[in-house]
C-alpha cells in the first residue's frame, strides 16, 4: 500500500512521512522532488515512481496531484494525460491523506535544498491562498482522511498505520 500524503507548503508532510516510515517496517520514504525541471521531466518522474520505488512507500506529494495544482500558476508545465490520472485514482492501493496547515501558513515553511528554488518560493508566497483553496477542493474530491497540521499526531499516526495494515 502507498500513502500519499499531499498539502500545500508547510502543512506537516514531510514530518508526518517521516514518522510513519519509523511504524512502518519496510516502508520507504519518497521526499518531494519539488516542481518540474524541465518541460516533459514530470512524465519521466511518474514512470520511475511506477517502476523503481517499493510499492510500501510514504510519498511527500505525488507528481499526479501536486502537478496540476501547481502548474495553475506556472503555465509552461507539462499536462499529465488524463488516462495517466485516471489510472492512478482507480488503483486500491493508495491512501491520498491530505496535510491542512495551521492559520500560520507559509510562515513556518522549511526551505528545503535542491527543491526549493528562490523563484518556487516567490510564488509559492504569493498564490499560497490560491494552491491552499486548489488543495482543498481536490481533498473534498479525493482524500482519504484529512490531518490538520498541530492535532493530535501520534493519533494521526496510530490511524494511518491501522489503515494500511
Amino acid at each position: 500500500m502507498q500513502i500519499i500524503l499531499e498539502g500545500v507548503d508547510a502543512s506537516g508532510k514531510s514530518t508526518l512521512a517521516k514518522a510513519l516510515v519509523s511504524e512502518l517496517s519496510g516502508y520507504t520514504y519518497y521526499p518531494s522532488e519539488g516542481p518540474e525541471k524541465y518541460e516533459g521531466e514530470i512524465i519521466e518522474r511518474l514512470k520511475r515512481y511506477e517502476t523503481e520505488h517499493n510499492p510500501l512507500a510514504v510519498y511527500d506529494r505525488h507528481p499526479i496531484i501536486s502537478h496540476p495544482i501547481y502548474s495553475r500558476t506556472n503555465l509552461w508545465m507539462s499536462d499529465i494525460p488524463q488516462s495517466v490520472r485516471r489510472e492512478f485514482y482507480e488503483r486500491p492501493d493508495r491512501l491520498l491523506v491530505y496535510c491542512l496547515p495551521t492559520d500560520r501558513g507559509f510562515e513556518l515553511h522549511e526551505e528545503v535544498e535542491g527543491v526549493d528554488t528562490a523563484e518556487h518560493l516567490a510564488m509559492v508566497k504569493k498564490e499560497y491562498p490560491r494552491l491552499l483553496a486548489d488543495y482543498n477542493e481536490w481533498a473534498f474530491r479525493r482524500a482519504h482522511m484529512i490531518y490538520r497540521c498541530g492535532q493530535d499526531f501520534d493519533a494521526t499516526v496510530k490511524r494511518i498505520t491501522r489503515a494500511v495494515r
